[in-house]
């Protein structure tokens, strides 16, 4: 089953099924562009989000196909490196 996913500062959040993608992605693209602005995520769970997207925010969308959907930041996939190897 295919689910839509948006990575914001490598935080993973699986989008509801009946979210408009394009208008969603819309949406982080203007508050980018504001130089900053809170944006909510349709997430799956239904559990209100809203993160701040600047700039300088890394953000990506993707489409994942996997069998259930992934719980609320959560990584599919491991990281290549330890966050901490560089503390």
């Amino acid at each position: 089953m295919l689910f839509d996913h948006v990575l914001i500062s490598e935080r993973r959040h699986v989008l509801d099924g009946e979210t408009d993608v394009e208008a969603f992605e819309h949406e982080i693209e203007c508050a980018a562009r504001s130089g900053g602005s809170f944006v909510e995520i349709p997430a799956v769970d239904h559990v209100r989000r809203r993160v701040l997207v600047t700039p300088a925010t890394p953000v990506r969308l993707e489409r994942v196909e996997t069998e259930e959907p992934v719980a609320p930041g959560e990584l599919l996939f491991e990281h290549p490196f330890d966050d901490y190897q560089y503390l």
